[in-house]
């Protein structure tokens, strides 16, 4: 199970991943989470405009917001962050079908258990 600090640390290693070695512009990365402290928290342990809010999005930094705030948002990297394992469904795949390309889901095992 994951706790607040170990989601927002492998988040952000994921995060690295896409940006370094896969070579995705921070603009088409999109990390979604579903709670605003854990949302909260990625953005403020990062270094400043690493990660920017929807409204923030053309200062280049890669958008980190709660799934709630997603609709409608497509890029082609998505990184969901929960340490809720009963995330209801609708929610899930609100944040899951946002990825175009890449997806990375990081979550308790039984939220991802739910998921196959």
């Amino acid at each position: 199970m994951h706790t607040a600090p170990e989601a927002v640390e492998e988040a952000q290693g994921a995060v690295g991943h896409l940006l370094e070695d896969l070579v995705i512009d921070p603009s088409n990365i999109l990390v979604l989470t579903g709670h605003r402290d854990v949302r909260d928290q990625i953005r403020n342990d990062a270094p400043d405009g690493t990660f920017v809010s929807w409204e923030e999005r053309q200062n280049g930094g890669v958008i980190c917001e709660t799934i709630h705030r997603s609709k409608g948002l497509e890029r082609d990297a998505v990184v969901v962050v929960t340490e809720d394992k009963g995330l209801s469904r609708h929610l899930l795949y609100v944040g899951l079908s946002r990825a175009v390309s890449h997806l990375v889901v990081v979550a308790p095992q039984e939220l991802l258990d739910r998921m196959v």
